[in-house]
């Protein structure tokens, strides 16, 4: 019975049904009061965001098993979302003091230092994380962030691409890479990420406002003005958009002359 109610609760918890998920676990650790239950019990109030009920959860498992790695790092989650980012970072490296082959325990000290700008200590941190498990698309697509954010702009691209392989379909991935063509210069090389973003995502204004001003800045005034037409279309009143075709009419007019 308990094998039976588990595994349910797991596979809503993978839904993100963390609702159910939550009620499913709280059977299931009364029939068998289990580390692994309790901690995903903990982690259904963190992603519920009732962060004072999930502190308590991983605190009480702590102190139940206190070579258990997950709760630790898990409490350190807690205080990310609560910006307490001291007290993370001791959780995280605790951590992993207790579990050194954790790859969870290394992505969340980078998470850390990400979050505090030191990105040459986030990547470090990264890199670590991959070398035990390689298949993260989250770490890659932070670890090219932060690459990044460094100017280490191919290395950024690298593994924005490999977070992308990872993922059915990782729009994060995809979106930074084509914002780093921004930064680089690269626009036509962006547009066609932005053109493929559309296709599937047919109604993210931002995405096609990313589309015109991109088409805007090669001088291409015509696809400019048909990409800010589209987003007047679905979003009539869109400042951003007015004042793009306004900017849009005087650049042509002045081409005429």
């Amino acid at each position: 019975m308990y094998d039976k109610l588990y595994n349910e609760a797991e596979k809503y918890y993978m839904m993100e049904e963390y609702k159910k998920a939550l009620e499913l676990f709280s059977e299931s650790y009364k029939l068998k009061a289990d580390d692994d239950c309790l901690n995903y019990i903990g982690c259904c109030y963190l992603a519920m965001e009732l962060y004072t009920s999930a502190s308590e959860v991983f605190k009480k498992l702590i102190k139940r098993s206190p070579d258990f790695a997950r709760p630790v790092f898990n409490l350190g989650r807690v205080y990310v979302k609560q910006n307490r980012l001291q007290d993370a970072l001791k959780c995280f490296e605790k951590a992993i003091l207790i579990n050194p082959s954790s790859e969870d325990g290394y992505f969340y000290i980078g998470l850390y230092y990400e979050r505090v700008e030191d990105f040459k200590q986030a990547s470090i941190f990264y890199e670590k994380s991959i070398s035990l498990d390689f298949e993260q698309a989250e770490t890659h697509l932070n670890l090219g962030i932060c690459y990044a954010k460094m100017n280490m702009y191919e290395k950024a691209i690298e593994e924005f691409d490999i977070s992308y392989s990872q993922d059915d379909f990782s729009k994060d991935a995809l979106f930074n890479k084509a914002m780093l063509f921004v930064i680089m210069g690269d626009y036509i090389r962006a547009i066609e990420i932005f053109l493929y973003i559309n296709e599937v995502e047919p109604d993210n204004i931002d995405n096609m406002i990313d589309i015109a001003d991109s088409y805007l800045r090669i001088n291409d005034l015509d696809n400019a003005s048909k990409w800010a037409n589209k987003i007047l279309l679905k979003d009539p009143s869109n400042k951003m958009v007015n004042k793009l075709l306004k900017l849009l009419w005087v650049l042509k007019r002045e081409k005429q002359i």
